[in-house]
């Protein structure tokens, strides 16, 4: 029995080594496209890849260091997500909005957190209303501080504290939707086009929306998230020409207009449906 355990061994020692399994070589490909996917994103949510730019894909796939396959896998990901635009025969680039499409894409995010604050003032725990305490004075304490690249650490507090707001909600269609409304980077431009005092206004709003949850005043605070959302939308109005990190070299902001036109017609013509 030694000799033929011997020879099994020796055997096994001579034979070629076996080809990796199919569901290893696709778990290899699919963390590859992972990885570009969240290279390619970061980019664009960052501002780092502007609107309308080509994305190259062997320029990825160098950066990143994997095949162009799973590259395109990542693209037709995020061109699911609206993030990308893939044109046959031409390329990707990073999506680009119309005036409309704006206008569209923050009175369905407005809809969309209301509904999911409503919701996660429903079901949240002491533990969760700790949480989102925490976010809230963090990205008070970051503004009001204002050291550093504050602007961009206050934008991750912030982009936090609305994720843990449909984590606490615990819909998965919502986290869906979500993906596709909430995470462009038309979002991060209105952020980082803001003045000062909007910014810390915003950091403001968190607070009261985390009292209204604490009350467990679901419809109190949906109204504050909407609210809170449409001053977004009109400071993203009143800021368009502004530069990137505007409230970086400049805190003397003045008193807001009006809410635009735009948005005043586009409220007229939902009235009269």
């Amino acid at each position: 029995m030694v000799k033929q355990a011997e020879a099994r061994g020796a055997k096994a020692a001579t034979d070629p080594v076996a080809p990796a399994r199919p569901s290893a070589a696709r778990g290899s490909r699919q963390a590859s496209a992972s990885r570009a996917y969240d290279s390619i994103k970061t980019a664009i949510l960052s501002g780092a890849r502007a609107a309308g730019s080509h994305i190259a894909e062997i320029e990825v796939a160098q950066a990143v260091g994997i095949s162009r396959t799973p590259v395109r896998e990542a693209l037709r990901r995020l061109e699911s997500e609206g993030l990308v635009q893939v044109l046959p025969n031409v390329g990707a680039f990073v999506s680009t909005w119309s005036d409309d499409e704006i206008n569209e894409l923050f009175l369905l995010r407005e809809v969309i957190e209301a509904f999911t604050t409503e919701r996660a003032a429903a079901r949240a725990t002491p533990q969760d209303v700790e949480r989102l305490r925490a976010l809230a004075d963090q990205m008070h304490q970051v503004v009001r501080a204002k050291r550093g690249d504050w602007i961009r650490l206050s934008f991750d507090i912030n982009s936090r504290f609305h994720a843990a707001l449909l984590d606490i909600a615990g819909s998965a269609r919502l986290q869906s939707i979500f993906a596709q409304v909430v995470e462009v980077p038309l979002f991060f431009q209105a952020y980082g086009r803001a003045k000062y005092e909007e910014i810390l206004r915003s950091a403001e709003e968190h607070v009261t929306i985390v009292h209204a949850i604490e009350r467990r005043d679901a419809p109190w605070a949906s109204m504050l998230m909407r609210a809170h959302l449409r001053a977004t939308s009109w400071a993203y109005d009143r800021n368009r020409g502004l530069p990137m990190m505007a409230a970086a070299r400049t805190a003397d902001g003045q008193a807001g207009p009006a809410p635009p036109q735009r948005l005043r017609r586009a409220r007229s013509r939902r009235t009269v449906r």
